[in-house]
């Protein structure tokens, strides 16, 4: 990928990507947490999707999301989704938003959320890590005034790093 379309992906998802651990009970099973990486626009512009999925080679699914939900406003029009959360394709957006970095409040939700895909995509993930990072980005912006990074300081050192130096 060249670096202006790297860039302007970034930029993009700084404005409609989520970063967010999900959590799933199975009925006879365990608790699972999976991190998940997902842009939802309106279905007119899903070409801008299709094409940002084509770049990262058609990784995670996409789907049209036709009914409204709780969250949405009665006005809503239909929407797109591109959803990644495959343990062999989250390492790969980790890597892009290493290399593009987000510029915007979402820079700190990834730096969280990348800390959840490391320990998800451990051999043994820790559960009790990966729902105290769930529960960090659900708290939204109050963990970098409370010392929640504390969880991610000792794996992933790069990442306060880059911070420093982007503030």
């Amino acid at each position: 990928m060249d670096d202006a379309f790297g860039h302007w992906i970034s930029g993009f998802v700084d404005g409609e990507g989520s970063f967010t651990v999900g959590r799933r009970k199975e009925k006879s099973g365990p608790i699972r947490y999976t991190p998940r990486f997902a842009i939802a626009v309106r279905a007119d512009d899903s070409d801008v999707i299709l094409k940002i999925r084509a770049a990262f080679g058609g990784m995670g699914s996409f789907y049209a999301k036709n009914r409204l939900d709780k969250y949405d406003s009665p006005n809503a029009n239909p929407q797109v989704v591109w959803q990644v959360d495959g343990k062999a394709d989250l390492p790969k957006l980790v890597s892009h938003f290493m290399e593009f970095p987000l510029r915007a409040k979402k820079r700190r939700d990834f730096i969280v959320w990348a800390g959840a895909v490391r320990e998800y995509t451990k051999a043994h993930p820790d559960k009790e890590k990966l729902s105290s990072l769930k529960s960090v980005l659900e708290k939204g912006r109050e963990y970098q005034s409370n010392g929640h990074y504390k969880l991610l300081v000792d794996t992933q050192p790069e990442l306060f790093r880059m911070e420093a130096e982007s503030d």
